[in-house]
C-alpha cells in the first residue's frame, strides 16, 4: 500500500534527522521545518520524512551545500521549481539516521514561493480538520485508482491534490494582502474623477467568453480522462502479464507432477497383480518398494495444487476491473472454478491416503528397513524408489502377513488407482482448458507472447 495510518513515530523520525542536520550546519543561520503530509497529526501518507532547510541570506546557501556534502548528500539542483533546491543521499552511505530513515530534503530561501506553500498547506490542515479529511480522503481515492502504483498515484495528485491545496494558498495569501491593502489606504489621498461610461458589452462577447471557460473545462475533464485510461490500460497490462506467467509456470509444473503420478499409477497396477497371486510371508522387495512410493509419497512433485496467487488479488482487490472485455472475465470465472475443483479432488485423495492407505502400511511396514531404504533420511521415498536404492541388512518382508486380506489388498491399490485417473483424465483436462483459454484471451488482448 502506497499510504500509510499516520504514526507519531514520524516526529520522532524527523527530530532525529534534525539533530544530525542540526549538528552539520553549527554555526549557520538556519531553521529546518518538518513540511508534508508527515507532519500533520492523524493525516495518512507515504512514509517519507519531507524536511525544508531555510536560510535566509542568499550567501549561505553555499555554505550548507558543503556541510551536507560533507554528511553523504549530493546536490541535485532545484528540478523545476525556483528557490527550492533538492538533496539526495549518495549510493553507499550507511549512516545509522539519514540512511534508515526514508525522507526527502529540500533547502530554500526564506521567500521562497515553495516554502510558503509548504508551510501554509501543512498549517491549515493543521488546524482545519475538514481540510485534513478531505484531503486524506481525496489521497486515499487517488492510491486506488492508480492501483497503487507510485508513478501513475504522483501523476494524479499533480492534477487533482494541488487544486485543493490552491484553496488553502490564496485564503492565507489574500488575508495578508487585505491587511496591507486596508493600511496602505489609511494613507491614501482620496482623489474623485468623474465617472467615464466605457459601454456595455455585446451578447457575442459574453457568448465568447462562455464558449472559452467551456472549452477550458471540457479540455481539462478530456486530459484527466485519458491520463485515468491509461493508467488503467497500463495496469492491466500488468495485471494480464503477471497471470499469464503464472499460468504459463503452472502448465510446466503441471507436466512434471504428471510424469511422478504415471510412476505411482504403474506402481498401483503392479500391486493390485501381485496381490492378487503372491505368497505374502515370502520376501517381497518388489512390492515392498512400490507400496512406500506408492502409498507414502506426498509432496508438490505428486500432487498439483495451481498458483493463484494473481488471480485471488484479482478478486480480493477488486481489480479484474481492469479487465473491460467480457471474455476475458468469462474465462478467469472458468479458470477460477476449475482450481476449486482440482483442489477438491486433491482433498479427496490425501484424506484417502490418511485414511485408508496410512492404517495398512503403519500395519504391514517394516519401517527399520524403510530406514535403509531411504538412506538414513539422506533420500525421500520418491528418490529412494526412481533411484533404485539398494537395501543391505534387512530383507524385504510384509509385517503380520498372516492379518492380510487379498480382496482388501488389491482394492485398496485399485480405488486409489483409479482416484488418479479420474484427476488425470477429467479435471487435469478442464484445467488446462480453462487455463489455456485465459492464456490465449489475454494474448490476444494485451498483445504479448
Amino acid at each position: 500500500m502506497l499510504l500509510s495510518n499516520y504514526t507519531t513515530s514520524w516526529i520522532d523520525h524527523f527530530q532525529r534527522i534534525k539533530q544530525v542536520l542540526d549538528q552539520a550546519l553549527d554555526g549557520l543561520e538556519i531553521t529546518i521545518e518538518h513540511v508534508g503530509s508527515t507532519a500533520v497529526p492523524g493525516l495518512a501518507a507515504k512514509p517519507i520524512i519531507d524536511i525544508d532547510i531555510v536560510y535566509k541570506d542568499p550567501v549561505d546557501f553555499q555554505s550548507i551545500k558543503a556541510a551536507l556534502e560533507v554528511i553523504g548528500y549530493s546536490h541535485k539542483g532545484n528540478q523545476g521549481i525556483e528557490d527550492r533546491e533538492v538533496f539526495k543521499r549518495e549510493e553507499g552511505e550507511q549512516h545509522e539516521v539519514l540512511d534508515s530513515l526514508r525522507h526527502h530534503l529540500y533547502v530554500c530561501s526564506a521567500d521562497s514561493p515553495a516554502l510558503k506553500r509548504h508551510l501554509i498547506t501543512r498549517d491549515y490542515l493543521r488546524n482545519n480538520e475538514w481540510a485534513k479529511a478531505e484531503y486524506q480522503q481525496l489521497k486515499y481515492d487517488l492510491a486506488e485508482k492508480a492501483g497503487q502504483d507510485q508513478k501513475s498515484y504522483a501523476a494524479l495528485k499533480e492534477l487533482h491534490v494541488n487544486q485543493l491545496i490552491d484553496r488553502f494558498y490564496p485564503f492565507e495569501e489574500n488575508q495578508t494582502t487585505s491587511n496591507e491593502q486596508i493600511e496602505s489606504t489609511e494613507n491614501m489621498e482620496v482623489h474623485h474623477h468623474a465617472h467615464h461610461d466605457h459601454g456595455k458589452k455585446t451578447w457575442k462577447s459574453y457568448f465568447w467568453e462562455f464558449f472559452m471557460l467551456f472549452l477550458a473545462v471540457f479540455c481539462g475533464f478530456l486530459a484527466e480522462y485519458q491520463l485515468e485510461h491509461k493508467i488503467e490500460n497500463d495496469r492491466a497490462k500488468e495485471l494480464a502479464k503477471s497471470l499469464y506467467t503464472e499460468l504459463y509456470e503452472d502448465s510446466i509444473r503441471l507436466n512434471k507432477v504428471k510424469e511422478l503420478r504415471m510412476e505411482k499409477e504403474n506402481s498401483l497396477k503392479y500391486l493390485m497383480q501381485y496381490f492378487a497371486k503372491a505368497d505374502f510371508k515370502q520376501e517381497a522387495d518388489s512390492a515392498i518398494r512400490a507400496m512406500a512410493f506408492a502409498y507414502i509419497t506426498v509432496s508438490n512433485r505428486t500432487i498439483f495444487d495451481p498458483t493463484d496467487g494473481v488471480l485471488m488479488q484479482l478478486q480480493s482487490s477488486g481489480s479484474r476491473r481492469y479487465f473491460k472485455k467480457q471474455s476475458v472475465q468469462d474465462a478467469i470465472s472458468k479458470l477460477s472454478s476449475s482450481i476449486n475443483f482440482i483442489r477438491m479432488r486433491n482433498e479427496r485423495e490425501l484424506y484417502y491416503m490418511s485414511n485408508s492407505l496410512r492404517p495398512f502400511y503403519l500395519k504391514h511396514l517394516d519401517f527399520m528397513w524403510l530406514e535403509l531404504f531411504m538412506n538414513k533420511g539422506a533420500l525421500n521415498v520418491a528418490d529412494a524408489y526412481l533411484r533404485k536404492n539398494p537395501v543391505i541388512g534387512i530383507k524385504p518382508f510384509f509385517k503380520k502377513p498372516e492379518q492380510m486380506d487379498r480382496d482388501e489388498c488389491i482394492n485398496l491399490a485399485g480405488n486409489y488407482l483409479l482416484m488418479m485417473r479420474g484427476i488425470k483424465l477429467t479435471t487435469w483436462p478442464d484445467y488446462r482448458a480453462a487455463a489455456s483459454s485465459v492464456m490465449s484471451q489475454l494474448r490476444q488482448e494485451y498483445d504479448f507472447d
